[in-house]
């Protein structure tokens, strides 16, 4: 079986859906591939102490008796699950063949941030109510649930998901405490559809816009398509070549392909500089920032929050390690591995670590995270009012200081 294989950095790579598939072998199959590949390519061989040869004792039984599809392909993942870091999992079949076939890419549009364990939106006309249920779900139940912060941010982005032209039933709340109903309806988001390797296509929005004469502001949805990367910086840095800064935001934004976090740092330094190490098995790879021709070398302010992850933190943390940057927002994911993806027999993904990584500073970002320089804290009150309280911080840094 031929079989490709890309890296990146991309965290949280949850998609929730369901798949069949013919009978256990396919699945018994998969397990296997699963097992030795962890076996011969995970950058430690101790398998993070981890009784590996045990662990495929107790759960491949498992995976030949199970009844259904589903319920092997949660035996797999409970095997990863036992390695305790991020960029280890399983994406379901289902999720290629529905983004292929155009299923499932209606959105709501709606950003939201979580305050106190509810989900408050964060745009349009519904901005600083909280999100109670969609469709009779529970929100807060799902965001209690979740393990993690960026991995309730995906429940909820799931949530509010389904096929373009579909209507939601929102249960809102506003400030004084009443309940109201809205209908909103589902449209396909804006952006390029990218692929990428063996995973599923999805979305870039790349943004650039001048805030004022001062300063450029930079958006970047994940780090795919480096010619689109290209062209986007060659506009900004050029327009903004008289600025006194520029911010890049970074927020909700997963990841992508490792080596772009030196490319973009390349037009923000002066001199060739690592923003850090990956460490294989067997050798090690440094990411380089290369400066370009025209660089931006004004201040630099980086967005981030919980959902900045793998490809954003490496760009982020390095920024910082090397001084460069300011850093303003919420700490991120901390879901920093280099990583690959490959087809599994059932016709599902699985993406595997394939390295450590050490930021320029020394210390690993991984279940840590990059811990921002100005630490904001959205609230309720500043999005009642349409406030971005972390790209103002980060403009008045750049224009009063």
């Amino acid at each position: 079986m031929s079989r490709t294989i890309r890296y990146v950095c991309l965290g949280a790579l949850l998609i929730l859906c369901a798949h069949s598939q013919p009978n256990n072998q396919l699945s018994l199959a998969s397990f296997d591939q699963v097992w030795q590949t962890i076996q011969d390519k995970h950058w430690d061989p101790k398998h993070n102490g981890i009784d590996w040869q045990g662990a495929r004792t107790e759960l491949r039984p498992k995976v030949e008796a199970a009844p259904t599809p589903e319920e092997a392909r949660h035996h797999i993942e409970a095997l990863l699950d036992r390695l305790g870091h991020s960029h280890v999992g399983i994406i379901p079949a289902a999720a290629y063949t529905d983004m292929e076939g155009g299923s499932g890419q209606g959105d709501a549009g709606l950003r939201f941030e979580i305050i106190g364990g509810d989900a408050v939106i964060a745009t349009g006309p519904y901005s600083g109510m909280v999100l109670r249920e969609v469709n009779g779900r529970r929100v807060r139940e799902r965001i209690a649930r979740a393990k993690s912060e960026p991995y309730a941010h995906l429940a909820i982005r799931n949530m509010l998901r389904g096929e373009p032209g579909e209507s939601l039933e929102l249960l809102l709340e506003d400030e004084s405490g009443k309940s109201s109903m809205a209908r909103l309806e589902l449209t396909k988001p804006g952006g390029k559809m990218i692929r990428f390797g063996e995973l599923p296509p999805m979305r870039l929005d790349l943004v650039y816009e001048r805030l004022s004469q001062e300063t450029g502001y930079i958006h970047v949805s994940s780090f795919f398509d480096p010619e689109a990367f290209e062209s986007l910086l060659r506009q900004a840095t050029f327009d903004c070549r008289n600025c006194r800064g520029m911010i890049v935001d970074l927020r909700r934004n997963p990841g992508g392909i490792g080596a772009l976090a030196g490319g973009l740092a390349g037009w923000f330094v002066d001199q060739s500089q690592s923003l850090g190490t990956s460490f294989f098995r067997n050798t090690q790879l440094k990411i380089m920032a290369n400066p370009r021709p025209g660089a931006f070398l004004g201040k630099l302010a980086i967005l981030i929050d919980a959902q900045s992850a793998s490809t954003s933190e490496i760009f982020a943390g390095g920024m910082k390690d090397l001084r460069r940057a300011r850093i303003f927002g919420r700490r991120s994911a901390g879901m920093a591995l280099p990583s690959a993806i490959e087809k599994l027999p059932t016709g599902d993904g699985f993406q595997y670590t394939t390295a450590n990584y050490i930021s320029a500073g020394g210390k690993p970002l991984e279940g840590l995270g990059v811990e921002p320089d100005v630490l904001i804290e959205p609230t309720r009150q500043q999005l009642l009012k349409g406030i971005d309280a972390t790209r103002l911080a980060a403009r008045q840094w750049i224009e009063k200081e």
